[in-house]
């Protein structure tokens, strides 16, 4: 089933990147539309911090599989199964990790980018002179600026829904094996160094599992997080009678409330921190019944 799950995997992936082909220029171009409203300065500086952050994520990603595969290699001590295992189960995570990177990437740049939002309206709060109306055209930018930060990230999970559904599900099995597994080797066995290193190797895999999930959860609940201080800012700003500033405040929560709520993967569950919560529930569930089919099935014959 894990080796099924893989395959589909990539076959999913290939689908639908190929499908989507048309998406990644439309979504390159509005990154750089809202990084040239920015100015070049800031242009500059968050595309080198993206590139060294992800940089480092792919280093951390490739040394974390390769020790994978050397514990792999130690525990069996055939080239053979290790070759096999390799590209039956290495490969498809490598390329479901790759793929997620991608996603990460928009988001992470969005909430970066709604982070400076933020900057911007606590530095206004702070400098507010009697020139009011001078700052109306910044406020007015930022909330255009907003809300295609918003559009990006909207779009961006409805684009890719289908891979982030097909991953949560594929952990949820995957991890779901591989604890039984490591029940089953482990129970009623004397500890040996085979056995830890079975426990061992087994664990890995399930880091690196929750670390997928990490990958689509965390960005989102940033943004979601950077986007909810945006309208706690608006709020903090004090009351003035200036009937420009007040619309472009306003409008701006408006927008804000509008706004609110977390996002979804095409509207099936979710994507904050709350689904480990749920994905972990529920495999306590599975790991529960299928321990008893397996002691069942053991005490039958």
């Amino acid at each position: 089933m894990e080796i099924c799950i893989g395959l589909l995997n990539c076959t999913i992936v290939y689908i639908c990147c190929q499908w989507k082909r048309s998406r990644y220029n439309v979504v390159l171009s509005q990154m750089m539309d809202i990084l040239n409203d920015f100015g070049k300065f800031a242009e500059e500086q968050d595309i080198a911090w993206l590139r060294y952050q992800f940089s480092k994520c792919l280093l951390i990603g490739t040394f974390y599989f390769a020790v994978i595969v050397i514990v792999d290699a130690t525990y069996y001590w055939k080239a053979i199964v290790t070759v096999c295992t390799t590209g039956a189960y290495f490969l498809p995570s490598a390329v479901q990790f790759l793929s997620l990177l991608q996603y990460a990437y928009v988001v992470v740049f969005a909430y970066r980018k709604c982070r400076t939002i933020n900057s911007i309206l606590l530095a206004i709060r702070y400098s507010l002179r009697s020139n009011y109306k001078s700052y109306c055209p910044t406020i007015r930018s930022l909330r255009k600026q907003h809300m295609l930060l918003h559009r990006l990230v909207f779009q961006v999970n409805r684009d890719f829904g289908v891979l982030i559904i097909l991953a949560v599900f594929s952990v949820l099995v995957a991890i779901s094996i591989t604890c039984l597994e490591m029940y089953q080797y482990t129970h009623q066995k004397a500890i040996t160094f085979s056995t830890i290193q079975y426990v061992i190797y087994s664990a890995l895999w399930v880091l690196m599992y929750v670390c997928k999930l990490l990958i689509v959860l965390i960005p989102n609940h940033l943004m979601v997080n950077e986007r909810e201080l945006t309208g706690m800012l608006l709020q903090g700003l004090p009351l003035i009678e200036n009937n420009e500033f007040t619309y472009e405040t306003s409008s701006f929560s408006r927008q804000i409330l509008l706004q609110k709520g977390p996002y979804t993967a095409n509207g099936i569950f979710v994507l904050d921190l709350t689904l480990l919560v749920h994905i972990f529930g529920a495999l306590a569930t599975y790991l529960v019944i299928l321990i008893q089919f397996d002691q069942s099935a053991r005490t039958r014959f």
